[in-house]
């Protein structure tokens, strides 16, 4: 593909800096692995992963009950990785690892293609230093693995695209089936947004003309619907194991989660429904606007890079020529996100990640172009932000977690203004502060979270001290707790209302059971014929979670439960 952008070269010393600062990322997200505290929903997943690697392929269950919630891919990736080493933490983060780093280098190869291989390595570093991108590995969920086949798939569909070479249709095809078995069939929207760009673009602008924005796209109105039949023909056969997994377990019910409830079902009437109540702009342009904050918040520290990349591309928009166009063509994904999350009910804060690989390149090919101009106000600005946002993430943290980390940090801050004299050229100087700013960061709020997790989750408590008694099958009517202490327990199975039908009177179990429902269940013990012993106790007051501490903080005292550990035996 021909490049547009001008091929200025970075100076040696200029590329060196960059590659310590990604290897420096790289290195952040490796030690991640030996944090081994997973929240909540991060444990359910393993739990997930580890029942299915013990039994059969097709299985989604969770504390012995099936759980039809999310498709099976990562599922079956955590479940391999399982089989082949070992199931615990590091396994589990380990495979969200490796998988988001493969991220890194597709986001580079689509930088690369569109502009040059500097932009790519800005890229790189401005997408693996995004706060929601690193967060992201410290109980790693679905964004690993979507984040790879989006950006797999958008790669493979613009080379196809370019070189017209059909082992990039069926390598696209591949990587977009895997997206869809990851999240659903909505992320196709974001996937093959840049081709719709493309396409409609190509009734606009001549393809033929001298510099023409479309010179590298040639070949696009030559697809054809009998093309797009294919490629969609093409992503249902890549799936079909997912499918049939869905059938085998849920017969129908699985069918019309996986095709409807999961994705359209999300939409359906979202939109018309609450727009009558209150008003359809008024509901569209709200939920709009709270993605949008969740979006540039996600984004920190580079944030106000990509706003004012955003800001100096319309400023400086006055005709489409190819910067322009493949500026825009970076940015469709980002636009596509807000439009069909601004149409569903449902939305969570962490589908930002999605966008990030093309926010990145977005503001470096914004970076670029600006790289050799002094822009004194602008840098000076950008670092003023990074180390506001590190000192109030920083004292958020202190506040929230009542950790002493003041000397720490101020140790990082002096370390950081001592650096940011060191480097020459101030754009450089901005990447370098505001990369290393979020990896201080990261280092602090990991280790803040482990030392805190390990004292005051209720759930890890109880594990550790289940960890160190005789082995036993363990029951919970505790639902929050259940992913905390399968930790500990890979085997621990939800009892549900009170049920004590599924234990095995000839094994000895443990139950983990509220103070307030202690008489229910001991009325259960009492009619199986059974005995029970109190092993220990423990009281929620002592040991609250982060949100039992945010809702003390700001809403006024909580009601604390006491949790009970018993021994059932004949």
């Amino acid at each position: 593909m021909q490049n547009f952008l001008s091929p200025k070269e970075f100076e040696a010393q200029e590329y060196r800096i960059l590659k310590i600062l990604i290897v420096i990322s790289i290195l952040l997200k490796i030690s991640f692995l030996f944090n081994t505290v997973l929240n909540s929903d991060g444990a359910l997943y393993s739990q997930v992963a580890f029942d299915m690697s013990k039994s059969k392929w097709y299985t989604l269950n969770a504390f012995g009950r099936e759980w039809l919630d999310k498709p099976h891919l990562v599922f079956w990736v955590n479940a391999l990785f399982f089989k082949l080493f070992n199931a615990n933490v590091l396994i589990y983060k380990l495979c969200a690892t490796i998988i988001l780093l493969t991220s890194g280098y597709y986001t580079y190869l689509i930088a690369k293609l569109l502009y040059n291989k500097n932009v790519a390595l800005l890229s790189v570093l401005i997408y693996f230093n995004f706060l929601e991108i690193n967060t992201s590995l410290v109980a790693p969920k679905l964004e690993p693995y979507l984040l790879t086949f989006i950006c797999a798939s958008v790669y493979s569909w613009l080379q196809f695209v370019i070189s017209n070479k059909y082992k990039y249709f069926i390598i696209g095809a591949l990587f977009s089936a895997l997206a869809v078995m990851t999240k659903g069939f909505f992320v196709l929207f974001i996937i093959f947004s840049p081709l719709g760009f493309i396409y409609f673009s190509s009734f606009f602008i001549d393809s033929n003309a001298t510099n023409s924005a479309l010179a590298n796209f040639k070949s696009i109105r030559s697809y054809t619907f009998t093309k797009l039949l294919m490629a969609i023909v093409l992503i249902l056969v890549f799936s079909s194991p997912d499918i049939i997994a869905f059938w085998l377990q849920f017969g129908n019910k699985g069918l019309r989660f996986f095709f409807w409830d999961s994705q359209f079902g999300r939409f359906n009437g979202a939109l018309l429904a609450n727009g009558a109540s209150r008003g359809l702009f008024s509901y569209y342009s709200e939920h709009v606007t709270l993605m949008l904050v969740d979006l540039l918040l996600s984004a920190l520290p580079f944030t106000f890079i990509f706003i004012y990349a955003v800001i100096n591309y319309i400023k400086n928009f006055n005709k489409i020529n190819q910067q322009n166009f493949i500026d825009l063509l970076v940015i469709i994904p980002f636009i596509a996100m807000l439009i069909i999350f601004g149409l569903s009910r449902f939305y969570n804060f962490y589908y930002a990640a999605i966008t990030m690989p093309f926010m990145a390149i977005f503001s470096a090919s914004f970076l670029y172009t600006q790289w050799e101009n002094r822009l004194n106000k602008f840098n000076h600005a950008m670092v003023t932000i990074g180390g506001v946002f590190t000192v109030l993430l920083i004292l958020t943290n202190f506040l929230i977690l009542q950790q002493v980390v003041l000397v720490a940090s101020i140790i990082g801050l002096i370390a950081l203004g001592f650096l940011y004299n060191k480097f020459s050229n101030p754009n450089l100087r901005t990447l370098a502060f505001l990369s290393i700013a979020i990896n201080l960061y990261m280092v602090f709020n990991v280790t803040t979270y482990f030392n805190f997790y390990k004292k005051h989750n209720i759930g890890y408590v109880i594990g550790t001290e289940l960890a160190k008694l005789p082995q036993h099958p363990v029951f919970s009517n505790i639902p929050r707790d259940l992913s905390s202490i399968s930790l500990f327990d890979n085997n621990i199975k939800d009892i549900g209302a009170f049920n004590l039908d599924t234990i095995d009177k000839d094994i000895p179990c443990y139950v983990i059971i509220a103070n307030d429902d202690f008489d229910k269940i001991e009325n259960q013990i009492s009619k199986l014929g059974l005995h029970y012993t109190i092993i220990t106790s423990f009281d929620d007051r002592d040991n609250p979670t982060v949100e039992d501490i945010l809702v003390r903080n700001f809403r006024g005292p909580f009601e604390p439960y006491k949790i009970n550990v018993i021994l059932i035996n004949n």
